[in-house]
């Protein structure tokens, strides 16, 4: 819901006419579509923040039609026992509280691997 002022203006800049795209707020847990309803979800830099994103991914599979595509971009989080991930460990509760709930430290990569 944050986002779609933003997502009208590109859509707008990049020559979208009104009504050529179907912008919807929602929430990635309660995605505001029918089931098996889209041909694809595309996904940036969203994982880390959702509340309950095994959830969130439960309703990408949901609304994707069969053979439908999920393309994502994500950060995740460093191996475990590297420098990098000691300090995405320090840094992670400040993040979360600056940027809107992103975990650092979240295994989004395991969990997308592991989805349906």
């Amino acid at each position: 819901p944050y986002m779609e002022e933003y997502a009208r203006r590109a859509a707008a800049d990049a020559g979208f006419t009104e009504g050529a795209l179907e912008l919807m707020s929602g929430y990635a847990e309660d995605l505001p579509m029918e089931s098996a309803s889209v041909d694809a979800v595309v996904s940036t830099l969203v994982f880390c923040s959702v509340r309950d994103p095994a959830r969130a991914l439960e309703e990408v599979a949901r609304v994707l039609r069969p053979g439908g595509v999920f393309v994502f971009v994500e950060h995740v989080a460093a191996e475990d026992g590297s420098a990098l991930r000691l300090a995405q460990s320090v840094l992670d509760p400040l993040q979360q509280r600056v940027a809107g709930n992103c975990h650092l430290t979240r295994r989004t990569g395991e969990l997308i691997a592991n989805s349906n």
